[in-house]
């Protein structure tokens, strides 16, 4: 190794790949046998490459100035997640005005690293900028995975908590659901079991109203979606262990874990979120 390419460590090779790896379509033939810098394309002759990966012939390299920005956007993106977590404002769902350094920061960074100025929601598909004072970070554990992995996603009414006082279950950033490919083309309507309730139709009508308006977002209708099949988690009957990842992981953590909060969780993405692979970052 060079004097340059010391400079990234093992430990920042392994949150590279975790987090900043490209998909193999977005690759070139360079690319994939490590002969170019997996994100500026720089050729090995030009510039010195870090190895990130080697496998027989194939392999992932990077320029060192690519690595060095691109850990800076992870460390920039982790500190303002950090915030989010420890602030009572923003786990609330209101992006406080303490998170905008950090979300400035994490722009900056993402912009240096030659990143896309738009960042994607993970609920809505929509793209926002980074710093848009309704975007907030958002961490999520793969369920097929068991990997985490770094979005974003819309504050406010999105991340409201629906609490066990109005007969509802809380849903807690511990166990956040998978990106969704079926946002990108409208959501199904709720169960059949919901549409009899007079109270939530009606609710789900208004707020299908203000989305088509343009006062509200495609994200807060699904938030209410998730609410309302919460509401009536009841009237569901009991999926098979046999057919779902989740069922299977609750029933090895024996019957007490079936609490409320996961059950109407896993509801959620059975019956509204037909499941969709994790992404290959």
């Amino acid at each position: 190794m060079t004097d340059q390419t010391a400079l990234v460590d093992q430990k920042s090779i392994d949150r590279l790949l975790d987090h900043e790896r490209s998909t193999y379509a977005e690759m070139t033939p360079a690319m994939r046998l490590g002969r170019s810098c997996l994100w500026c394309s720089v050729p090995a002759r030009d510039s010195p490459l870090v190895e990130l990966l080697r496998s027989g012939k194939y392999g992932l390299s990077a320029c060192v100035a690519c690595c060095l920005a691109r850990l800076d956007s992870l460390d920039t993106y982790e500190e303002w997640l950090s915030h989010v977590k420890r602030c009572d404002v923003c786990r609330s769902g209101v992006r406080c005005a303490a998170s905008d350094p950090f979300a400035r920061a994490h722009d900056e960074a993402r912009q240096r690293a030659g990143k896309e100025p738009l960042v994607v929601c993970i609920c809505c598909k929509e793209k926002e900028p980074t710093a848009q004072p309704r975007v907030v970070p958002h961490a999520w554990l793969g369920v097929e995975s068991d990997r985490t992995y770094y979005s974003y996603m819309h504050s406010g009414f999105t991340r409201l908590n629906i609490t066990a006082e109005s007969d509802e279950v809380t849903f807690e950033n511990d166990f956040p659901l998978p990106p969704l490919r079926e946002a990108e083309h409208g959501w199904p309507t709720p169960p059949s079991f919901v549409a009899q309730c007079r109270r939530c139709s009606e609710q789900l009508s208004d707020l299908q109203l203000a989305v088509q308006e343009g006062v509200a977002l495609e994200c807060d209708r699904i938030a209410l979606v998730k609410r309302v099949v919460a509401h009536h988690h009841d009237q569901v009957p009991e999926p098979h262990g046999e057919t779902c990842a989740l069922c299977t992981l609750y029933a090895g953590r024996g019957s007490e874990a079936a609490t409320a909060d996961l059950r109407a969780q896993h509801l959620v993405r059975a019956l509204i979120m037909p499941p969709s692979p994790s992404p290959v970052l």
